[in-house]
């Protein structure tokens, strides 16, 4: 996250804007990557600019969904995580551990 801090006569503004650097869960579950939202200016220090109308946005995150066991295979597979052998191994650790 990067951000700009503005100041007039009577107020400060913190303007900022999002930038992903590494996508985390999201490099699989593309659907639940936020888009970036960088500040349209770059501000230069010193320099005077008009304000518009403000305006707020809220965004929240949610969880991923839940994967069927086949899906869970598929991405283990993909991503090269664990054997034929020791896949269910790694499934029934997910499960002992109440990550599902």
């Amino acid at each position: 996250e990067g951000g700009h801090y503005i100041h007039d006569r009577r107020r400060r503004v913190h303007m900022y804007g999002l930038q992903s650097h590494r996508p985390g869960f999201t490099a699989v579950l593309h659907w639940q990557k936020m888009e970036d939202s960088l500040p349209p200016v770059q501000f230069v220090k010193g320099a005077r600019y008009r304000t518009r109308e403000p305006r707020l946005t809220q965004k929240a995150t949610s969880p991923p969904g839940y994967l069927t066991e086949s899906e869970l295979i598929t991405l283990m597979e993909k991503h090269g995580i664990g054997t034929d052998a020791s896949i269910p191994v790694h499934i029934n650790n997910i499960c002992v551990r109440n990550f599902v």
